[in-house]
């Protein structure tokens, strides 16, 4: 393989590598649009639904608070002794394959 095919051919990687880049960069940003509307604004859209519509809009509503107003928060004291027991934990040698945590992570995700 001559130098000239080797540099076309990492020239050629390197446009596919940027194009699948920008491809998902442009997804990302897709997803991360949102629309925005003021409050009167959306007060209007409501305003318009049928009776049953916003009942069901009212109870996805409360149901959203509930689980908000439910979420446990950590306080940064127990952040930072979780903190310091894992480097604890890694002084010592107690770890396990990264495999493991996220092989629970998904789990837990799934629940």
């Amino acid at each position: 393989m001559s130098m000239d095919s080797t540099f076309r051919g990492f020239c050629f990687g390197l446009s596919e590598s940027f194009l699948i880049f920008e491809t998902v960069n442009q997804i990302k940003e897709e997803r991360e649009m949102k629309a925005t509307i003021s409050l009167d604004g959306l007060w209007q859209i409501v305003s318009s639904l049928s009776l049953r519509n916003q009942k069901w809009l009212a109870g996805k509503l409360e149901e959203s608070i509930r689980q908000r107003e439910e979420t446990e928060y950590i306080s940064k004291e127990e952040l930072l002794a979780g903190i310091d027991a894992g480097l604890k934990d890694l002084k010592a040698g107690r770890t396990r394959p990264i495999e493991e945590l996220f092989k629970e992570l998904e789990h837990e995700v799934q629940d």
